[in-house]
């Protein structure tokens, strides 16, 4: 059997393509109406502070699910991902990494004066999907080699789990600190519409892109030559343990 590692080097397969932010604008701006019944002695800026429900900023990981692919040989999953000459590839976990934002909020116009105030509700969903993980078929279920590279592959898919938990959180902080902590004044619901967005573009489009690479290195270090090592002993000791016991039943 050729020497066999469950995944090369370069880390798990990830589609540039994949990397896309998809923004729905779901119930854009709810405005009330333009400051009827008010106090007159009450400022715009007061009354925003007082009517207006508070920001809304929700970032979601979805929990990771997989697919498990048993059928494939070395050589298919070898095509589907990085190899190494030195290596056969045994195992590997494909995935996209997606993202959609819906943004909607509440606003107040004083439209004689041009003036608008808002707070927004945006919700941003972050998954990787689909994903599977691959396990050729020249270690066949049930047997030492195959248990040896399910492991390994699933340390890969628990750490997208937690990667995917820390880049939400960070988006989260980051949006809550431009979006959320403050009435936002503009001159009409359209400016303000447009600002939302371009936050929305320029602070969670970045993450989303820095993300296939920080994930990759991620996958790295699962990857590591100590790790290479042990599944490299693992594997001998799958492979001379089914001759110890045809030796020892010939005695």
């Amino acid at each position: 059997m050729p020497k066999s590692a469950v995944r090369v080097a370069g880390g798990a397969r990830y589609p540039r393509a994949s990397m896309r932010l998809v923004v729905r604008l779901a119930a854009l701006l709810a405005v009330t109406a333009p400051l009827a019944g008010c106090n007159p002695f009450e400022s715009f800026e007061t009354a925003c502070e007082e009517r207006l429900p508070a920001a809304k900023i929700e970032v979601v990981a979805a929990p990771v699910a997989y697919s498990t692919d048993l059928t494939r040989s070395a050589s298919e999953l070898a095509a589907k991902g990085a190899h190494s000459s030195s290596r056969t590839l045994m195992g590997l976990v494909t995935t996209d990494l997606k993202s959609s934002v819906s943004l909607g909020g509440s606003g107040i116009a004083d439209r004689g004066k041009s003036r608008f105030c808002m707070r927004p509700s945006v919700t941003v969903n972050l998954s990787f999907s689909p994903m599977t993980l691959y396990v050729a078929r020249e270690h066949p279920v049930g047997s030492c080699a195959h248990r040896i590279t399910l492991e390994h592959e699933e340390k890969h898919i628990a750490v997208y789990q937690q990667y995917l938990a820390d880049i939400a959180t960070q988006i989260d902080e980051s949006l809550r600190a431009e979006l959320g902590r403050k009435v936002l004044f503009f001159r009409s619901e359209a400016e303000g519409d447009a600002h939302v967005q371009k936050v929305l573009e320029e602070r969670v489009g970045p993450y989303v892109e820095r993300a296939m690479l920080q994930v990759v290195t991620l996958q790295k270090q699962v990857d590591s030559p100590d790790e290479y090592a042990r599944l490299d002993r693992v594997q001998a000791e799958c492979e001379a343990r089914p001759q110890a016991d045809a030796a020892q039943e010939k005695r």
